[in-house]
């Protein structure tokens, strides 16, 4: 699990007694983390009773750059590589797309699974509207409609082809998508990220008072504190 800020929050959420968790904070594994990442595989390799490896990116991640990282020659024999899964926002796809741009736009064009979710709260004109932007940005790729990205795990984890990546090929070698991808670091977008200690806590009414504040600028936050005096999750987009 790949957190771009320094406190490790999804691990925690996904974490459980039939998963072993690794979480690698403070950067992007397409860049800054590539040495971590490839230590973790490298660990977990030597794991005999390790049957798949799922690697949850951050938001900001290139698809195209961590794909090269799988090819390294440090990785000898090869991974088995893929499915690729990219999550899309239904009713918001087309508003962050003009926001965030090329490097948005690449994670749904790289991906051979997107999810378009929170059908719920999509009409149907926005949903085969959004629909049919996705699927010209990636062709050959599976589209499911979900809601809470609720699905069998069996038809994105085994329903998609793989492709082997190995040093001196690359992963682009077996990659049957017709994108061309830039793997320019200068095109990574900048981010800021920063811990706030939420001290003693708030209510709920002044916190959402908080985040509805906040300038289109901030687009996350997420953590735990106390809400009307319980434990809480926090998850803001």
């Amino acid at each position: 699990v790949n957190e771009f800020g320094d406190v490790g929050i999804d691990g925690d959420i996904i974490g459980g007694e039939a998963v072993d968790i690794m979480q690698l904070p403070s950067g992007c594994l397409c860049c800054t983390l590539k040495g971590s990442l490839i230590l973790a595989l490298e660990e977990l390799g030597r794991n005999t009773e390790t049957v798949r490896t799922v690697i949850e990116a951050t938001g900001i991640a290139q698809p195209g750059e961590l794909a090269d990282t799988f090819a390294d020659a440090a990785l000898a024999g090869g991974i088995d590589l893929g499915p690729f899964i990219t999550v899309v926002d239904a009713p918001k796809f087309s508003m962050l797309r003009h926001g965030l741009g090329p490097f948005y736009e690449d994670q749904v064009a790289y991906a051979d699974v997107i999810l378009l979710n929170k059908t719920d709260l999509a009409s149907a004109d926005e949903l085969e509207a959004t629909r049919r932007e996705v699927a010209d940005l990636s062709p050959t790729a599976s589209i499911l409609l979900t809601e809470q990205c609720d699905l069998d795990l069996d038809m994105i984890l085994d329903g998609a082809a793989s492709v082997v990546a190995t040093a001196g090929g690359g992963p682009g070698a077996g990659h049957d998508h017709d994108h061309d991808h830039d793997h320019d670091h200068a095109a990574h977008p900048h981010f800021d990220s920063f811990v706030l200690d939420a001290g003693a806590g708030a209510d709920r009414a002044g916190l959402q008072s908080f985040f509805a504040a906040l300038p289109e600028t901030v687009y996350r936050a997420k953590g735990f504190m106390r809400i009307d005096g319980a434990p809480s999750l926090v998850q803001f987009s």
